[in-house]
């Protein structure tokens, strides 16, 4: 996994990826509004995001995986005036990417 920057006078992109934990695949698939678009098992859609996660690498970018906790997800966002969905989800991974490029 490249993690080198190949121009040294250019930030490195961090891309954040949506992911859950395995035991939280049920509460996940009953809060997001759009969960008939999500794979019915978490095995499938690990396949897919382990997939992402791969050919985001292999083009040379860092990845984090930002993990989406059930319990605190609808929360985060109703204070950014989102629904439970997808772009809710991508919205989350990019703030913890760039939360992450800060430290």
């Amino acid at each position: 996994m490249p993690t080198a920057n190949p121009d040294p006078g250019s930030p490195i992109q961090i891309l954040g990826i949506a992911w859950h934990l395995e035991q939280d695949d049920p509460a996940i698939l009953r809060l997001m509004a759009d969960a008939d678009r999500l794979p019915a098992s978490f095995q499938h859609w690990q396949q897919i995001a382990d997939q992402t996660e791969r050919r985001l690498r292999a083009e040379g970018k860092v990845t984090i995986r930002a993990i989406i906790d059930p319990a605190t997800f609808p929360a985060w966002c109703q204070r950014h005036g989102l629904q439970v969905d997808a772009r809710a989800r991508n919205a989350f991974a990019a703030e913890q990417a760039y939360l992450k490029g800060r430290s």
